[in-house]
């Protein structure tokens, strides 16, 4: 079914961009100067993120069960994502001493 298929895709890519995201968020998140009360909502928005992603692959299904309930887990992740990106921007970055 081409429709099945459509969705398929949309969650391999939907999941390969929520999970290649987060380490690299991580890490800039580590040199970008925040509040703590920001620190901790952008980190728990990125664990809430990871923890979908994990779920994907765990179910590892890729949509063949529950594929409206799996698409809504990775536009909930993206949005936690894009949230955490916001409170991320409102920051300064720090600088990173190079040897």
């Amino acid at each position: 079914n081409a429709a099945e298929g459509m969705i398929v895709m949309a969650l391999k890519e939907g999941y390969k961009e929520i999970a290649g995201a987060i380490p690299r968020m991580r890490k800039l998140l580590e040199v970008t100067r925040l509040s703590p009360a920001d620190q901790t909502d952008a980190r728990l928005l990125l664990d809430k993120a990871d923890q979908i992603a994990a779920m994907i692959k765990k179910d590892g299904s890729w949509g063949m069960h529950a594929q409206n309930y799996l698409l809504d887990q990775v536009k909930t992740a993206q949005a936690y994502l894009a949230k955490a990106q916001q409170i991320m921007d409102k920051g300064g970055y720090n600088k990173i001493a190079t040897k």
